[in-house]
C-alpha cells in the first residue's frame, strides 16, 4: 500500500471515528487495539490488516468495503494521471492546428458531460 493510499484509508476512519463522536481510545477500546495504533492507522504511519479491518468496520458500523473503497478511488486517479500524461506526450509532438482541435474537441466532451448532468 503507497503512502497516498494509507494517508486516504486513515483520513477514512478518522472521519468516521469523529462522526460517531469517538475518541480514539474509545475507538481502540471497542476494537480491541492499543490507542497507539488508531493513532498510527489515523496518520498513515501503518498499514492495518485486514482482521483489523474488518473489526474497524464492525465496530463502526460500516461494511469492509466502505473503509477500502478509497484504493479503488486512489487507483482511479492514478490511471487518470497517467492517461494524462501519456497524451500530453503525444500532443507534443502534433502541430499546433491539431493540436488546437483537440483542445476544442476535449472542450466539447466537457461541456457536453456537464449539459448531462444538469439535466
Amino acid at each position: 500500500m503507497n503512502t497516498n493510499n494509507r494517508r486516504l484509508f486513515g483520513e477514512r476512519i478518522k472521519a468516521l471515528r469523529k462522526e460517531r463522536n469517538l475518541s480514539q481510545e474509545q475507538l481502540a477500546q471497542l476494537a480491541s487495539f492499543h490507542p497507539t495504533y488508531i493513532q498510527k492507522v489515523e496518520s498513515g504511519r501503518i498499514v492495518p490488516s485486514l482482521r483489523a479491518v474488518v473489526r474497524l468496520g464492525r465496530v463502526m458500523k460500516v461494511p469492509v468495503s466502505h473503509l477500502v473503497e478509497v484504493f479503488d478511488q486512489s487507483q482511479e486517479a492514478e490511471t487518470q494521471s497517467e492517461s494524462i500524461e501519456s497524451i500530453s506526450g503525444l500532443l507534443r509532438n502534433l502541430p499546433t492546428q491539431q493540436v488546437d482541435f483537440v483542445r476544442g474537441f476535449i472542450e466539447y466532451l466537457n461541456l457536453r458531460e456537464y449539459r448531462q448532468k444538469a439535466q
